[in-house]
């Protein structure tokens, strides 16, 4: 029996284009299905927006406001057992791939002692996010 070949999407002049590859979730539903997993344990985050898209006036004030390129998608505001603050990195898990600017703020970071997660996809951040945690008072629906 043959295998069933995917069907052929053509442009505009007829001729076939790539075949769109399926790279699951976005980054934007990994981060929300992880958010929506802090939030039914009561864990604290806020989000930093950098990647929020607004007109250059907007982006001139947030600049002078503190919006530095690389900040990390969430920050938690529960702390691990020995005090150290964490940030996480968002990434999507197939294709995810961190910017020059996220390496180096993450860098900066760690070096001031923070705890850096680089999740690749929400179910890994909630693992990590555990982890880090210690499990400590980590409760809540599924």
């Amino acid at each position: 029996m043959a295998a069933v070949q995917p069907k052929q999407i053509r442009g505009p002049r007829g001729r076939v284009l790539a075949r769109p590859r399926d790279r699951g979730p976005t980054e934007h539903d990994e981060q929300v299905a992880l958010c929506r997993w802090l939030d039914a344990r009561g864990i604290g985050y806020f989000a930093v927006p950098n990647g929020a898209r607004v007109r250059p006036a907007q982006a001139k004030k947030l600049k002078a406001e503190g919006m530095t390129a690389g900040a990390p998608d969430l920050v938690l505001t529960r702390r691990t057992l020995d005090g150290r603050p964490i940030a996480v990195e968002v990434k999507r898990e197939v294709g995810g791939v961190m910017s020059r600017a996220q390496r180096a703020m993450q860098d900066r970071l760690t070096h001031d002692g923070w705890i850096c997660i680089v999740a690749r996809g929400g179910q890994d951040g909630i693992e990590q996010i555990t982890e880090t945690l210690g499990g400590a008072g980590i409760t809540g629906a599924g």
